[in-house]
Order: structure tokens, then sequence, then C-alpha cells
């Protein structure tokens, strides 16, 4: 065989190679752009347990939103994520064709830290990255609870925008990050001039924790306070226990 012929048979099988992979394109094309039937594989990632939006919930959104037998393909996709974002309790939501053909969503919920009780009435849940979101019909969150709040300008959702707020956020993030604080603390109740009183989950007293600063002094302090001094004298000798005022742990009876 000559090197003439031996070029040609090179072309051919060039060709048929790059049509044969323009074909396998086209197949995998048509495959991912399949039409909404009525079902799709749902999976929410529930962080710690808690159970604040549940797959069948997601599901009839999608129906609600999206006809059924309408088109799946790229666009489809991107608004549909766009859309299950545009709940205050989902963080973040991927959409997706699996190799079957079939609707594939994949939401992350938020995670409360926090759970606010306003004096007019509001009642929400806040985030690490101060994000509020409404509680939920179908699972209540043991977080803890704050209170004396007067209100939130933009309501239960949106980022936090009253200053008091900020500082309580500011110190619950302090406390999630401590074992000993994350568990000895029940509740927050915030003064009128923006003061916060620490609640602890065991005894009958309230913590003057002052404003946001110099946190890792205040706390410190009172843990020497607990192990060395409410250990002897036990939980109930006080009901108030001040650690505002730098270096020093204030308590009356």
């Amino acid at each position: 065989m000559n090197n003439k012929h031996k070029n040609i048979l090179l072309k051919i099988g060039f060709l048929t190679l790059m049509v044969g992979f323009a074909v396998l394109l086209l197949i995998a094309k048509i495959k991912r752009e399949q039409t909404f039937k009525s079902d799709a594989n749902i999976k929410i990632n529930h962080l710690d347990g808690n159970y604040l939006i549940d797959e069948q919930t997601i599901l009839n959104t999608i129906k609600r939103k999206f006809p059924i037998n309408q088109k799946i393909d790229t666009r489809y996709l991107e608004n549909l994520e766009n859309f299950l974002k545009i709940n205050p309790q989902v963080k973040e939501a991927q959409a997706f064709i699996d190799n079957s053909g079939k609707l594939n969503v994949s939401i992350t919920q938020r995670r409360p830290i926090l759970r606010v009780i306003t004096r007019d009435g509001l009642n929400f849940y806040i985030d690490k990255e101060g994000e509020k979101f409404p509680t939920s019909k179908l699972y209540t969150v043991k977080v803890p609870v704050v209170t004396g709040i007067s209100t939130e300008k933009n309501g239960s959702v949106g980022k936090i925008k009253g200053k008091f707020l900020l500082r309580v956020l500011v110190v619950q993030n302090y406390i999630a990050e401590d074992q000993f604080l994350a568990a000895l603390f029940g509740q927050m109740m915030v003064k009128d001039n923006g003061e916060i009183l620490l609640i602890p989950r065991i005894g009958d007293f309230a913590i003057e924790l002052g404003d946001e600063t110099e946190l890792t002094e205040k706390f410190k302090n009172l843990k020497i306070f607990i192990g060395e001094g409410l250990k002897n004298v036990g939980w109930e000798k006080y009901k108030n226990i001040n650690v505002k005022y730098k270096g020093q742990v204030i308590c009356t009876k």
C-alpha cells in the first residue's frame, strides 16, 4: 500500500471518529434536555438533624412553578435554582439531569444558631452570617432564644439591621466556638440600653455581660468564678452575676 492510499485511509478514519464523537455529543445533549414529567430526586442536607423543609414540599413547589412536560435545558436548571433560593430557609440549591435523564435537586438549608422573638411579635431564626429566616411548621430547632429586641426594620427575612441584634450575633458566634459556654447558655435577654443578659440552662440567675466587647476576658473571668466560686457555694446562691466591668465579677443575692 503506497503512501497516498495510507493518507486517504487515515483521513477517512479521522472523519469517522469525528462524526462518531459528534453523534455522541448530540445524544448526550438530547438526554440532558429531557422534559419534566412529574417526579424528581430531591436531596436536602438536614444539618444537625434539623428538618426545616422537606422533600415533598420542594417537589410540590417545583410542580407549581415549572409545568409538567416543560423542556429541561440549562436555562431551565438555572431558573429552577434561582427560584428555590428565594425560599429564605434555603442557602444553596443545585439542579441537574443525571445519566438516566431524571431531574435531580440538591438543597442545603440554612443552619440556625439563634431564635429571636421580638417585642412586636416577630419570630425567626438567624444563622452565623446574620441572615434571618422564618421558623418552620415542620420542626422546631433547639437553639438559644433571644428576647427583648424591640423590632427589625426589614422584618423576619434578610440581613440583620438592628444594632442590638448584631451585637447579639457577635456574642453567640463567640459562644458557639466554646463547648462549655455553648452547653451553659440557653437564652439571651436584651435590655432597653442594648446590654445583654445571659440566662444559663441551670441555676436561677442571670449574667450581666454588657456589650460585645472584651468577650475573651469576660468569659475567662466567668469560667474562673464558676469553677472556684459557684462549685463551693452552689448555683442557687446568687441572682445576678456581673462580668461587664474589666477584671471584676460582681455578684448580688
